[in-house]
């Protein structure tokens, strides 16, 4: 089965585990996929995260956080540029996300930044997706 939006197939997983109160997810592994969890890491949306190798192929080990009351540290993500259809926005008009309270990951020129590190930096790219 080939997969159109690896990415997206990627954090519906991650927010479908969450629904089911899992403790770990193990996917396939991608660059751009390690960068969005080291951001969800920084943030706090997950405990952490590993490259794992299994039968030669490498994979990505979550571990999910929640709190003490069983609650999910991540609610909710939506995929914003889609293949064939990409959104981009410059500096001055980079997006709030639940105003403030989740942030959105932009791939830029120097790489993936949250919402907040592209308005610190003056920097403006491709939305890559919102998390809250």
């Amino acid at each position: 089965m080939s997969v159109s939006d690896p990415i997206a197939d990627f954090l519906n997983h991650l927010k479908t585990t969450y629904l089911v109160h899992k403790s770990f997810i193990l996917t396939s592994y991608s660059r751009l996929k390690e960068e969005i969890l080291k951001i969800l890491q920084r943030e706090g949306f997950i405990e952490y995260y590993s490259v794992v190798e299994e039968g030669g192929r490498k994979q990505l080990m979550v571990k999910l956080r929640y709190g003490e009351d069983g609650t999910s540290a991540l609610t909710g993500v939506k995929k914003v540029s889609k293949p064939g259809t990409f959104v981009f926005v410059k500096k001055d008009k980079v997006p709030k996300v639940m105003q403030g309270y989740g942030i959105a990951i932009i791939s830029t020129s120097k790489g993936l930044k949250t919402d907040e590190e592209c308005r610190k930096e003056g920097l403006g790219g491709k939305v890559v997706c919102y998390v809250w």
